[in-house]
């Protein structure tokens, strides 16, 4: 067992499950340590995206957002009119969509439980859910974006090291088999040209976020044919079966400043001694460039999360 990922897990399973400060006697902390890894051994964690370049539309009532794929073979596209993700991608000529599962055997886990424990189905499910973002996370910091941070200053460099991540998944968790595996495209060996120094990333927004619908769902699972490559489904809701599986879209803004000059936010920082803040004040620069907060989160008005006094971080 990975002692510090289990953590990162079981924190977020409690924000799920809306602890909020409470006490927590033994018995009820040893279960959810026990649900969290029952889960990771029964998950087939598997994970596809794409690229994407973004045009935006604007006008009285909604905007919209074209997304035309970079891989010319494809020929494929989307409009989606979302205000939001019009916001979200402000200054993005890129994107991409990707999206990731733990397979059928989670559902099948969840609702066993529900017929005799349903408090151990609850907290299967919340950890489930905890798990698939910490997994897509890490997948993105190793695999596409290449930070060393953990942090989410997470600027692109877009080097594939599928091979280990798949290891070191494999790794920490002794249960893995050979079916356990990740699904990989080609688009990242066509993003060796795009630097650390020269991007950066936003958050995942996904449909059913403020005003994105549910039903862009049903048009992104064809776009990238997901049905084939991850085995995931949609039912008449517009909801992902299995159900621990998310789907997001990631814009992909140039770092104009750091571009122009060539040369690092640290020496930057040091030769016109500012502070971070500072810097992003004076260049109007958005602090969810440099790291997680609730500042400039699109759902924030709406977060349970924060109605509760915490975050989903």
């Amino acid at each position: 067992m990975n002692i510090s990922e289990n953590s990162i897990i079981k924190k977020q399973t409690l924000n799920y499950l809306g602890y909020n400060g409470q006490n927590i006697d033994n018995n009820l902390d040893s279960l959810i340590d026990n649900c969290i890894i029952e889960v990771k051994e029964k998950s087939n964690p598997r994970v596809y995206y794409e690229r994407f370049n973004v045009t935006k539309k604007n006008n009285n009532t909604i905007n919209s957002v074209v997304l035309n794929s970079i891989d010319i073979s494809k020929n494929s596209s989307i409009t989606i009119y979302s205000n939001d993700l019009s916001n979200l991608l402000v200054d993005c000529s890129e994107c991409i969509i990707i999206s990731a599962t733990l397979g059928f055997e989670i559902d099948k886990l969840i609702k066993y439980y529900s017929k005799f424990d349903i408090t151990k189905a609850m907290i299967i499910d919340s950890s489930a859910s905890a798990y698939i973002e910490y997994f897509l996370d890490e997948y993105e910091r190793e695999n596409i974006f290449n930070n060393e941070s953990k942090e989410y200053e997470q600027n692109l460099s877009f080097n594939n090291e599928s091979k280990e991540f798949e290891q070191n998944l494999s790794s920490n968790n002794e249960t893995c088999d050979s079916e356990k595996s990740i699904v990989f495209n080609d688009e990242s060996k066509k993003f060796e040209n795009l630097t650390s120094k020269n991007y950066n990333r936003t958050f995942r927004f996904a449909p059913g976020y403020d005003d994105l619908s549910l039903e862009y769902n049903r048009e992104i699972l064809k776009l990238l044919d997901l049905n084939k490559n991850l085995k995931i489904f949609l039912n008449p809701s517009n909801l992902f079966e299995p159900m621990k599986t998310i789907l997001g879209i990631i814009g992909v803004r140039k770092n104009d400043l750091l571009k122009i000059y060539d040369i690092e936010k640290n020496d930057l920082l040091k030769t016109y001694n500012i502070e971070k803040n500072d810097l992003l004040k004076t260049y109007n620069l958005e602090k969810s460039d440099l790291q997680k907060s609730c500042n400039n989160c699109i759902v924030s008005k709406n977060c349970p999360f924060k109605r509760r006094g915490t975050t989903c971080y």
